[in-house]
């Protein structure tokens, strides 16, 4: 078997990750923009149609031809889990069963895996359109909030209030697949883990800061949480028992909670991956661990390779920007208190349309920033925010306006 690992998917951290533990690695991935690290480390890398299992498995007999077997089949990308876990197992390298990964990967079988353990139990209807307002309807319960079985990046999540609104809703989507579970009020948190051997490490919890009932887009994130310790035990302890419960044995592990002052913690839905929206960087940078790294090492390793204490040095926050949807005619900074920046990333570009923003890959841009502690961290970042303004032109009105 080689020292190589194949790759699944363009991720820029995971490429870093495995160069930074001595092995060579190979990448499978839909055409896309490469990442710079990727086209100056990979052996190769094998383009293919989609992350079907079958159109992968061909690209890997490629590479297994030129390379040898691989040590390792990973992928930190939502497509791509499934068939690096079911490549996997057919080679009989190390990974979380397939069965683990489809029950993450659709909400509904994961909400179903949970409610086998009285203390994660939350109701649910699941099915078309019609079957989520017929149940909710039967079920009277005030609030539900809705939401595709296998979705991703805050994408078509509703709350709905009424009966007319369930109505109104069942009106704008006549087809797929629903989940809607009763809606849970309180702050929302992430729990970032690597699991070795079937035990959890928890490398902290995540404070969110979403839309709310505007869609629930996530729109910043500080690390580590701002928690009484007491409650933060309470939160990992529920997140560790939901990993065992779902057979999560090796690992990456990104799950959110919403805490619910009645009940306490409610596990929302959890993923065998890193979080999106730069969580692991804000780890690292609040920790100087790497959840990536730690994954990789997890597939090897039934522990970790030193002993691991999480100890906080500071804190590390994102915030994204918000934009009026339009034409975007400039974009002017301000620029009075700069200090904590760790990068600021602009996806809007002058001169181009701006779209209304409805999940997480329609935001325009995001700010990193480091404090004392994560609520400093996010201070500076939210400061960075009211300083840059966005001077957009609205396809209605055509005067500009200032966000």
């Amino acid at each position: 078997m080689g020292n190589w690992i194949c790759l699944i998917g363009a991720s820029e951290r995971g490429a870093r990750a495995i160069k930074s533990l001595g092995y060579e690695f190979a990448v499978i991935t839909v055409p896309q923009a490469i990442p710079s690290s990727l086209l100056e480390f990979a052996r190769l890398i094998m383009p293919v149609s989609s992350y079907a299992t079958e159109a992968v498995r061909i690209s890997l007999h490629e590479l297994v031809k030129l390379l040898g077997l691989p040590c390792a089949i990973v992928s930190f990308t939502e497509l791509g889990l499934l068939p690096a876990a079911e490549l996997s197992v057919e080679l009989g390298l190390p990974t979380n069963n397939p069965d683990v990964i489809e029950a993450t990967r659709n909400k509904y079988k994961m909400r179903v895996t949970l409610n086998g353990n009285k203390k994660l139990y939350v109701p649910c209807i699941t099915g078309g359109p019609d079957d989520i307002v017929n149940g909710c309807c039967a079920r009277k319960e005030e609030k539900y909030v809705v939401k595709p079985i296998d979705g991703y990046g805050s994408q078509q999540i509703h709350l709905l209030s009424s009966p007319e609104d369930l109505e109104c809703w069942r009106r704008d989507h006549t087809e797929g697949q629903w989940l809607a579970e009763p809606y849970v009020n309180g702050p929302e948190y992430s729990v970032e883990a690597v699991t070795f051997g079937g035990q959890h490490l928890v490398l902290g919890i995540t404070e969110k800061e979403t839309t709310g009932n505007r869609g629930f887009i996530e729109i910043g994130h500080s690390f580590p949480a701002c928690l009484s310790p007491e409650r933060a035990e309470e939160i990992k302890a529920v997140v560790c028992e939901s990993l065992s419960t779902l057979g999560v044995q090796v690992g990456a592990s990104h799950t959110e909670v919403i805490y619910d002052m009645n009940r306490g913690p409610v596990i929302i839905e959890t993923h065998t991956r890193p979080g999106g929206d730069c969580i692991p960087e804000l780890v690292e940078l609040s920790c100087g661990l790497d959840q990536y790294r730690l994954a990789i090492e997890s597939l090897f390793c039934s522990e970790p390779s030193q002993d691991i204490k999480v100890c906080y040095t500071r804190g590390a926050a994102i915030s994204f920007f918000e934009c009026t949807p339009g034409y975007l005619s400039g974009i002017h900074f301000e620029a009075h208190d700069i200090s904590g920046i760790v990068r600021l990333n602009l996806d809007a570009q002058v001169g181009t349309e701006i779209p209304a923003m409805r999940d997480s890959f329609s935001r325009p841009g995001y700010v990193i920033c480091t404090g004392v502690d994560s609520g400093d961290a996010k201070k500076k970042s939210k400061s960075v925010v009211s300083q840059l303004r966005f001077q957009v032109k609205p396809l209605d009105k055509g005067v500009d306006r200032c966000q």
